[in-house]
């Protein structure tokens, strides 16, 4: 279940307030100074940007006054717009605004857009700044990430002071970034690294199909009694509706071409295949695979599907979504006894071998 923040923030950053309440409540807003002001009420205005862009607010309505499912009367976002208009709860406007939204065009406030390149930024910084530890460590993994570095970003993060201090210029204030660090869940307050671990990781920026950065992924390189992996930002929300690498052209062309999915769970698998020019590939980032993910899968114009999962469960999992699919998808699973990039670093084996062994499993 997604969480209301994220739904928040989602629906606040990516719907045009003014066309929603237009095309479903045919209100109109005329700009004044920094606010749009409602035709038809003049006491309901629109914020146009900064922090509280895209959100309304009622002049004439106290503070502290709440209808009976808890929401502010004098400002809210669309959630609680429809919410208040409707007398519904928080959940039942969330349907009502998903099924309304589809009529839309696709839109980004212009704070959106600055976490966009913020995200960016951060990520370059990662990649920049990446630990000697965590260079070796994906040196150990077989991962000879300098062709493809800059392409994915993959980096490590040192610490947050710097990194606020080399995202500063006459643009953004300190404050601003700080901010803006928030809103991507990079950490909850100055100092306080409770979001994204500073522990030395291999760290990644996520996109989904469209390119629109949702979270950081993360691997511990020494764990220890923590878990290795970890999403920031919304990818904990999306984590199970992601396929990692099809925001990719390249990836999308190499699909088409071959009409073959390799499908890893793992970052180290992903690159692996990926270092090898097996391009058609694309991780799930989490146990296994989802059936939305499987859904996603099954949209690609492919002849077979390469299971580079070699937990049993996980497999048998998504044997059971092919069984279930009436395309005539192949399904080819190698005998794997680890994951893909530990036979490709301790075994000598190249990914090209593993597919044909998964021809002769598949026979068997």
């Amino acid at each position: 279940m997604k969480s209301i923040d994220y739904h928040d923030f989602q629906l606040r950053h990516r719907i045009n307030l003014r066309e929603y309440l237009n095309q479903f409540y045919s209100l109109t807003f005329s700009q004044k100074n920094d606010q749009y002001v409602c035709d038809q009420t003049p006491t309901l205005s629109i914020h146009v940007d900064g922090k509280y862009e895209n959100t309304w607010i009622r002049s004439n309505v106290s503070k502290g006054v709440k209808n009976k499912h808890g929401c502010f009367l004098k400002y809210g976002t669309v959630i609680n717009w429809e919410a208040i208009e409707h007398d519904y709860s928080i959940s039942e406007a969330l349907g009502l605004i998903n099924k309304n939204k589809r009529n839309l065009p696709d839109y980004k406030t212009t704070r959106y857009k600055k976490l966009e390149v913020m995200s960016m930024q951060v990520a370059s910084r990662f990649r920049h700044s990446r630990l000697p530890i965590v260079a070796k460590y994906l040196k150990d993994r077989g991962i000879d990430y300098a062709p493809y570095a800059k392409d994915f970003n993959i980096g490590s993060p040192k610490s947050y002071g710097p990194l606020v201090n080399t995202l500063i210029n006459h643009r953004l204030t300190e404050m601003e970034v700080i901010e803006l660090l928030d809103d991507l869940f990079i950490v909850q307050q100055p100092y306080n690294y409770q979001y994204l671990p500073f522990d030395p990781s291999v760290i990644v920026p996520v996109h989904d199909k469209t390119g629109g950065f949702v979270g950081f992924h993360g691997r511990r390189i020494d764990p220890g009694d923590k878990r290795r992996y970890y999403n920031t930002g919304y990818l904990r929300d999306l984590a199970t509706e992601i396929m990692y690498g099809e925001d990719k052209q390249d990836i999308q062309d190499a699909i088409a071409t071959k009409k073959q999915l390799i499908l890893t769970k793992g970052i180290f698998d992903f690159f692996i295949c990926y270092q090898e020019e097996h391009k058609q590939v694309m991780a799930t980032l989490n146990k296994g695979i989802s059936a939305i993910q499987f859904d996603r899968v099954m949209k690609l114009q492919i002849d077979e599907i390469v299971v580079g999962f070699e937990n049993d469960s996980e497999r048998a999992k998504i044997a059971g979504l092919m069984s279930i699919n009436l395309s005539k998808v192949r399904m080819k699973t190698p005998k794997l006894d680890s994951d893909l990039d530990g036979i490709v670093t301790k075994k000598g084996l190249c990914i090209d071998d593993i597919i044909k062994s998964a021809q002769i499993a598949a026979q068997d």
